[in-house]
């Protein structure tokens, strides 16, 4: 099909995987900062969300309504094993 990432091109996930078969000899930094690398960049996204998330009003109340029904339902919960 063609598609996909040529050879020669690093990308974080193939250079983990190299960077692996070499941890065994006691070289664990190229497996190492390529991880480190690619989990700072998830949880800056995630982070971004959250923040963009938490900054919109909107989405903020819609949060807020699906708290209070979860911790409704979390009371009903606790009131019928109450009764149990």
């Amino acid at each position: 099909m063609g598609a996909g990432v040529r050879a020669p091109t690093p990308e974080w996930g193939s250079m983990i995987a190299m960077g692996f078969q070499n941890v065994v000899t006691g070289q664990w930094w190229p497996s190492v900062f390529p991880g480190l690398s690619l989990a700072i960049t998830v949880f800056g996204f995630s982070l971004g969300a959250s923040i963009e998330m938490l900054s919109d009003p909107a989405r903020r109340q819609t949060l807020a309504q699906a708290m209070e029904q979860r911790n409704a339902r979390t009371a009903v919960h606790q009131a019928v094993k109450a009764e149990i």
